[in-house]
């Protein structure tokens, strides 16, 4: 089929999954197909292009049957492949082609999902289209080499030769993340690194990349560059993508208590977030004398287990300006001079060191505290930090054994149920299993969470909303909250030197 100029074309698929489809197109321009199918599967155009489009190429397949959805795809310089809907074109008269079920390119990006699987199409209303364009914000990214990994929040591409950055960003904190690819082996992908930035309606940040240490440059830009920049933004706009608005709504559930005083207390002084800590020994181990105090053999001892090759190797640190600035956490769960009943009823009850944290840490602001577990778990599930999700079980772990703290903090509680159903539904049931225990982190410190939560001397509310979340995990994941907790079991607790139990 051919079509002379921007218009409408009509494709009926015949069969359930379409070969290959063959569309010319004459001239450039935005052009608008609708795909009818004989079966019950439907596909629809991508969307793409500057305000008016609705946001990354892709096709939405239509969940009843008898209903086709339309949308626009702008044809120069589009080459590539989206979700339904490859479209190659170059051009003036190059022909177009369109498939099922893939994944594609625009503007030089090749768009994929990490989560989700190809990138679906976005239907946004014109008027939206055009006030986002006009009043989002903007990240350019100068001299990214083709075939790095960037992403931003949700949303993950392979970069083409054309990419200089993402438009009609909402404003607000935003992650921003890629991997850099080896040029002799393409298929040979860095760490992911990545780093969050607050933006402004209508803000433009300018970055470049570096080529000798492999990372996008975080310093900032001249002021008179980002204004020659501003300048030249409709110039610029063929090469920026869209912000894709359909994980939106996901991301702002993952980061809704991130403010960007707390993004700034706990990014790295460097701001880069790196899978993969830099790391230096503590001392330098060229002195025997150094080796002794970390009660290490002199070299050339041979080693004897695996274990003792563990205890051989020498205590590292993360290097200055590179780790996450995480809240520390209380290790003395219970106040000094505390007699043996009070510590161990402050080691069941952790209300104590919650408080004490909250008091250290947050004092102005409590339910600050949600904001650093949702940047633990962005870190962790975008950023690939282990370290962050160490850090999020820790956090965790506090907040849901403080059962005095319930009843003080109940909003805060309420919010974080809310968290963690947007957070447990990122990560698949088995993750918190322990490999060598078999024990799920996560079913264990929930079940004394609801032991808690549930009672009727909390916040009603809050045991509403508490009951409500035990029922919908038990469903959707199948776990126990029934058996009784481990907790109740009898606990040993560690008293301080000189505490007599009487």
């Amino acid at each position: 089929m051919e079509t002379k100029g921007p218009g409408l074309v009509d494709v009926f698929l015949e069969q359930d999954m379409p070969s290959w489809v063959k569309v010319v197109i004459h001239g450039s321009g935005v052009h608008t197909c609708n795909f009818k199918s004989s079966k019950r599967q439907h596909w629809g155009g991508g969307g793409g292009g500057g305000g008016g489009g609705g946001g990354l190429p892709g096709a939405d397949r239509s969940s009843r049957g008898r209903e086709f959805r339309r949308a626009a795809f702008p044809v120069a310089p589009f080459r590539g492949k989206a979700r339904g809907l490859p479209v190659r074109s170059r051009g003036a008269g190059e022909p177009g082609r369109v498939r099922g079920c893939c994944f594609g390119r625009q503007e030089g990006f090749s768009f994929w999902s990490p989560s989700t699987g190809p990138m679906a199409a976005m239907q946004m209303d014109p008027e939206l289209a055009k006030r986002l364009f006009f009043e989002g914000a903007t990240v350019v990214i100068l001299n990214m080499p083709k075939g790095t990994e960037f992403g931003i929040d949700y949303n993950s591409w392979e970069v083409g030769p054309k990419f200089r950055g993402v438009k009609m960003i909402p404003p607000g904190i935003h992650f921003l993340h890629y991997s850099s690819v080896d040029k002799a082996n393409p298929r040979e992908v860095g760490p992911r690194m990545g780093f969050f930035l607050s933006l402004q309606q209508r803000g433009l940040i300018v970055l470049r990349w570096d080529a000798v240490r492999e990372e996008v440059d975080l310093s900032p830009a001249p002021e008179a560059e980002v204004e020659a920049m501003r300048a030249n933004l409709q110039e610029l706009d063929q090469f920026l993508g869209p912000y894709p608005y359909a994980t939106l709504k996901k991301w702002i559930s993952l980061t809704n208590f991130i403010s960007e005083a707390t993004m700034e207390k706990l990014q790295p002084e460097s701001r880069q977030i790196c899978a993969f800590s830099e790391v230096l020994p503590v001392l330098s181990m060229k002195h025997t004398k150094d080796r002794v105090e970390q009660n290490l053999p002199r070299c050339g001892t041979e080693c004897k287990s695996y274990q003792e090759g563990l205890a051989r190797l020498p205590e590292m640190k993360p290097r200055a300006g590179t780790e996450i600035r995480f809240s520390e956490l209380p290790t003395q769960m219970f106040p000094a001079g505390a007699t043996p009943a009070e510590i161990t009823r402050h080691s069941m009850d952790l209300s104590y060191a919650l408080e004490t944290m909250l008091s250290k840490q947050f004092p102005s602001s409590p339910q600050d505290v949600l904001g650093e577990l949702q940047f633990a778990f962005v870190c962790f599930l975008l950023g690939n930090v282990y370290e962050a999700f160490e850090h999020w079980k820790r956090l965790l772990n506090l907040l849901c054994r403080s059962e005095e703290a319930m009843m003080k903090h109940h909003t805060l509680y309420i919010n974080l149920i809310s968290i963690l159903y947007h957070q447990l539904g990122e990560i698949p049931a088995d993750f918190f299993v322990d490999i060598v225990s078999q024990d799920n982190f996560l079913t264990s410190t929930l079940q004394v969470f609801f032991s808690s939560a549930c009672s009727v001397a909390v916040d009603a509310t809050l045991r509403q909303k508490a009951e409500k979340f035990q029922a919908h995990l038990t469903k959707k994941f199948r776990w126990d909250f029934e058996a009784e907790p481990e907790d109740c079991a009898p606990v040993v607790v560690e008293l301080p030197e000189g505490v007599q139990t009487g």
